[in-house]
């Protein structure tokens, strides 16, 4: 399993020999149950990865429950594995859950349990929750609601001034790419116009070889020059550019 990068196993109804939690294989490294006494454990906390260091909150934790300090170079994370046995009544160990995230709401928590109920907020295979699942699913809203009342007003100042900041940004950028587009459509219509214009000149012979022959005399004495102003009729001495003498 660490080969598959799998970390810590949360486990609900281990096997157990001698009330104690076994046959988890070679790969884990520390297994923490929550049981006191001669209690069988019903649930526990593997631990496979040699980069991650296990602290057990034993004050949480009981047969059914167990909570654990995870560190590493993710931070600080407490994980709680939970197993609903289903011949108890559920409320027991849903009131022990909210019991237990009200000790740890300064902390982040991750949770997995065995409900024995059923809803399709975590199965795909139905489509209408059982009382279990319906009880489950009304506590964690709660939990949750109450959890985002807690924001401290000053964060949530900070928060909204990064936000106006980050709106403004987005406003300052759409403005500047108007602008450029406005830019570049001019830009475009100039040069629609001028190719306009150059088109209808030459229509009417107006515009003059763009590149000229260079100046060289000739044999006739004359500037290479001459020819294209007589070719437009535009030498001196020649009314309606007829002809221009060889």
């Amino acid at each position: 399993m660490v080969g598959e990068g799998i970390d810590v196993l949360l486990i609900a109804e281990p096997y157990t020999h001698g009330g104690r939690a076994c046959a988890l294989g070679s790969f884990s490294r520390v297994v923490i149950t929550g049981q006191k006494g001669d209690e069988t454990p019903w649930a526990a906390v593997v631990v496979l990865s040699p980069n991650i260091t296990a602290t057990h909150l034993r004050q949480y934790s009981s047969a059914h429950c167990v909570c654990v300090e995870l560190s590493g170079a993710f931070g600080s994370v407490v994980v709680i594995s939970q197993y609903h046995q289903f011949s108890h009544e559920p409320e027991v160990h849903i009131d022990y859950l909210d019991h237990l995230l009200s000790r740890l709401r300064s902390r982040r928590v991750i949770i997995g349990m065995d409900l024995n109920g059923t809803s399709p907020q975590w199965s795909s295979r139905v489509q209408v929750a059982d009382e279990r699942g319906l009880l489950l699913k009304e506590d964690l809203v709660h939990y949750m609601a109450l959890e985002a009342s807690k924001i401290p007003k000053m964060a949530a100042k900070q928060v909204g001034v990064r936000v106006s900041a980050l709106q403004n940004l987005v406003s300052s950028l759409v403005a500047e790419n108007s602008a450029l587009k406005a830019r570049l459509e001019e830009k475009e219509r100039v040069e629609e116009q001028l190719w306009a214009r150059m088109s209808e000149m030459c229509s009417r012979g107006e515009v003059a070889v763009s590149q000229r022959e260079p100046l060289v005399q000739t044999g006739g004495g004359k500037d290479p020059g001459e020819k294209e102003l007589c070719s437009r009729g535009e030498r001196k001495g020649h009314e309606g550019g007829k002809g221009c003498p060889e």
